[in-house]
C-alpha cells in the first residue's frame, strides 16, 4: 500500500464568489454542480486528467513568513507556450515565466490566483 495520487487541492478564499469565478472564468474550468454548494461556500472543479481544485470560503488564509502559500497547486499541461498564451489571454497574472526547474525536461511558470495565491503550471518535455 502507500500513495498513489492527488485527488483534491482545497484552496481556501477569503471572498469566495471571486475566487469560484476567478478558477471558472480564468483557468477554465469546469465547475462540478452536483458537488458544490454556495451556502456551504464549496466549490469543486474537477480537471480533465484526474483530480479536483475545490474553493473554499469563510476561512481565514495560512502564509508562512513570507507571505507565501505553504502549499503551492502544480497543474500539468502537454504544452506549456499554448496553455501560458491562453491562460493570458482570460487575464491570468505570471509572477515567473516559463522557465527549467532544475531539470532540462521539466519547464515551469508560477501565477497567482484572484487573492494572490501563488500556483504553477509544469510540462514535462520527452
Amino acid at each position: 500500500m502507500g500513495l498513489e495520487s492527488l485527488s483534491l487541492i482545497v484552496v481556501f478564499a477569503k471572498d469566495y464568489q471571486a475566487m469560484k469565478d476567478w478558477y471558472g472564468k480564468a483557468l477554465g474550468l469546469v465547475l462540478d454542480e452536483q458537488r458544490t454548494s454556495d451556502e456551504g461556500m464549496w466549490a469543486q472543479f474537477d480537471l480533465p486528467k484526474g483530480g479536483t481544485i475545490a474553493i473554499h470560503g469563510g476561512i481565514p488564509v495560512a502564509k508562512t513568513e513570507g507571505g507565501v502559500p505553504p502549499i503551492v497547486p502544480v497543474l500539468h499541461v502537454s504544452d506549456i507556450e499554448a496553455t501560458i498564451e491562453e491562460m493570458k489571454e482570460r487575464g491570468v497574472e505570471f509572477v515567473k515565466e516559463a522557465r527549467s526547474l532544475g531539470e532540462p525536461t521539466v519547464v515551469g511558470a508560477d501565477f497567482v490566483d484572484a487573492e494572490g495565491n501563488l500556483l504553477q503550471v509544469v510540462e514535462v518535455k520527452r
